[in-house]
């Protein structure tokens, strides 16, 4: 516990007013920590982790996961076991979340500590998955509420466990709620964004504020046909101009507006090219880009 408190306070500051550092393929976020910009989504992929261990070989850094109790991603633990081991912990960022049915003074402080337990590690990023449970997400209701489990957040974030803090689905008016209420200020807010689905007020919010916006399902997967957005003639003519696929058009994109972006896929050869994004779009294919909102 001491040795952990000592590392992780050189990174520690609440300024918030700091404005976020964008260079050499990482952010620092508005705590001093250092975060990378481009990550792999692992959602779904827990009998597959020959396809995590293959994205750190491609030279991703950041591992988007989530809590065990959840019903999408499954891979915190088998990231703490087949892939920490293997790789220098301070080489990785490990994001993962709270599931909302574990809301509540108690329970998200079992699921913290279970997630602490998985990794066998302290954690890079922990955000609250959602602000509430519904139907598709929770077999059993919160004890509490996403309030309750942010104040646990922030007692683990002060233990030095857990490096930065954040949130994942929350809407403009739960953020205001959040941002007014919190000791510690979220560094990150993760939500869904793509070229036609553009979160703006959000992304302004963020910048703002000294939050850094992260982006989900950036590359159709949101959309019941997710061709929609791979058969859009702008991007197609985009990506044919720069020899490139409309995947790697739009990471290069969202990079350019200063967003994190945690792609996913299980095959080896789109995972290797969503990490080669060393090109650039010019001025008005960005504006082609932004119009498709």
């Amino acid at each position: 516990m001491i040795t952990l408190w000592v590392f992780y306070s050189s990174f520690s500051s609440n300024d918030t007013n700091q404005p976020l550092n964008w260079k050499n393929n990482q952010v620092t976020l508005n705590n001093n920590v250092l975060m990378p910009t481009i990550g792999f989504g692992t959602a779904g992929l827990q009998n597959k982790e020959e396809r995590i261990r293959y994205a750190i070989s491609v030279g991703y850094r950041l591992l988007d996961t989530a809590s065990d109790t959840g019903p999408w991603y499954k891979t915190e633990s088998i990231i703490g076991s087949s892939v920490l081991p293997r790789v220098q912990r301070s080489h990785l960022f490990i994001v993962t979340k709270l599931h909302p049915q574990d809301h509540g003074k108690l329970n998200a402080a079992r699921a913290i500590q279970l997630s602490l337990a998985n990794l066998n590690s302290y954690i890079d990023l922990y955000l609250i998955h959602y602000p509430e449970c519904f139907e598709e997400i929770c077999l059993n209701l919160p004890e509490g509420t996403w309030e309750d489990s942010w104040r646990v957040m922030e007692e683990y974030y002060q233990l030095g466990l857990i490096k930065a803090l954040g949130v994942s689905n929350f809407n403009m008016e739960q953020m205001v709620r959040l941002w007014e209420m919190a000791t510690i200020k979220p560094a990150v807010w993760q939500n869904w964004y793509d070229p036609l689905h553009q979160s703006d007020e959000i992304v302004e919010f963020c910048r703002g504020h000294g939050i850094q916006f992260m982006a989900y399902s950036s590359l159709g997967t949101q959309w019941r046909n997710d061709q929609l957005i791979h058969d859009n003639i702008a991007l197609n003519k985009i990506a044919r101009d720069h020899s490139k696929s409309v995947s790697q058009i739009i990471l290069r994109w969202l990079l350019h507006h200063q967003i994190v972006v945690i792609p996913r896929s299980n095959n080896d050869e789109h995972i290797k090219e969503n990490f080669d994004l060393d090109f650039t779009l010019t001025s008005d294919e960005i504006s082609s880009m932004d119009s498709l909102n």
